[in-house]
C-alpha cells in the first residue's frame, strides 16, 4: 500500500491534470511571445530547396530575411545579418501614396496613441504592419526559382536559375 501511494506521489504527471513548467507559464503565454514587437521590418522566407548559383556555392534550406537594396536592383537573402546572396529584381511595382494617405496614417497613429495610454495595452498598427510583409520562394519547373516579395508598398519578383 505505501509503495503504492510512494510511486503515485513521485510521479507528478499522476497527480496534476495538466503538464507542469518550470515557470508556471505555459510556452507563448508570456507577455515577452504575446507583446513582443517583431525582430525584423522585412518579410522572412522559408525555403525548402538548396539554392546554387553560378560558381557552385550553395545555400542550404532555412529560413531567410528578404530585403530590397536601396536601388531596387536586387532582393537579398539575409541570415543573422549577414547578407548571403542576391537575386536580381526582373519586376517591379510601388504603390504611391499621396498626401492625404499620409495624413490618415498620422491620425490613426495618433488615435491609437490615445488608445494604448487608456487601455495600457500597446499599439498593433505595427504588427499589422509586419503581417502584410510576405515572401515566398517556389519552383517553376522551368529551371529556375521565383522569389516574390511583398511589403505594403513594394512587389517585387526575382528568379533564381537551378
Amino acid at each position: 500500500m505505501f509503495e503504492l501511494i510512494a510511486t503515485v506521489l513521485n510521479d507528478p504527471e499522476k497527480i496534476f491534470p495538466y503538464p507542469t513548467y518550470p515557470s508556471g507559464v505555459l510556452e507563448g503565454d508570456s507577455t515577452l511571445y504575446k507583446f513582443a514587437y517583431p525582430s525584423t521590418d522585412n518579410p522572412v522566407v522559408r525555403t525548402a530547396f538548396t539554392l546554387y548559383d553560378n560558381d557552385g556555392n550553395s545555400i542550404a534550406p532555412g529560413f531567410y530575411e528578404v530585403a530590397l537594396t536601396n536601388d531596387r536592383k536586387f532582393l537579398v537573402l539575409i541570415q543573422s545579418r549577414k547578407i548571403l546572396a542576391s537575386v536580381p529584381v526582373v519586376k517591379i511595382e510601388e504603390k504611391q501614396i499621396d498626401e492625404y494617405q499620409q495624413n490618415e496614417k498620422e491620425l490613426e497613429k495618433v488615435k491609437n496613441a490615445k488608445k494604448e495610454k487608456r487601455n495600457n495595452k500597446k499599439d498593433t498598427t505595427e504588427l499589422k504592419q509586419q503581417a502584410r510583409l510576405k515572401a515566398t520562394i517556389t519552383d517553376s519547373g522551368d529551371g529556375y526559382f521565383i522569389l516574390d516579395y511583398q511589403t505594403e508598398f513594394i512587389k517585387a519578383k526575382g528568379y533564381i536559375p537551378y
